[in-house]
């Protein structure tokens, strides 16, 4: 509604986010970077902001890149009874891990906004709470969210 509603003024830099996006939808690791809604929106007015009333230009330089410093694996991909939801963190770091399916309902907790130190960090996952097919682990660090796909055989 927002994207609609700023569009006509707007709408250059809702495209330039955009177009940062796709140039940027894999992380180092290969691992598709989903684009969530509530990423955009937050990018869309923090651009807003900067040009509007900061007097920045809204460019690559302003606005937040939608690639990662941490790094998030799944493994193995697909799983069958087990898996594992690796994370390495370059900063201490307030970390929240969900799985989710496709139909948005959360299926499982493994961390709940708990301050990690810089590392790496394991979770395993329980195959048998996900559905067949594919499901979501939301990995929310320090209030960035990054998304990843879980296939279930």
């Amino acid at each position: 509604m927002f994207c609609e509603f700023a569009r006509s003024k707007y709408g250059d830099v809702i495209e330039n986010i955009k177009n940062i996006w796709k140039t940027n939808s894999y992380n180092d690791a290969g691992s598709y970077i989903a684009p969530l809604p509530e990423t955009f929106t937050k990018k869309y007015i923090k651009a807003i902001i900067d040009t509007e009333y900061l007097g920045q230009d809204s460019d690559e330089n302003t606005i937040d890149n939608l690639t990662e410093t941490d790094n998030i694996t799944i493994f193995p991909n697909p799983i069958n009874e087990t898996g594992n939801i690796s994370i390495e963190l370059q900063n201490n770091s307030s970390v929240t891990v969900e799985i989710y399916d496709t139909n948005n309902n959360l299926k499982k907790t493994l961390l709940k906004g708990k301050y990690l130190g810089k590392g790496k960090y394991s979770f395993s996952i329980d195959a048998s709470l996900l559905q067949a097919g594919i499901n979501l682990c939301i990995v929310t660090i320090n209030d960035k969210v990054h998304t990843r796909k879980i296939l279930k055989k």
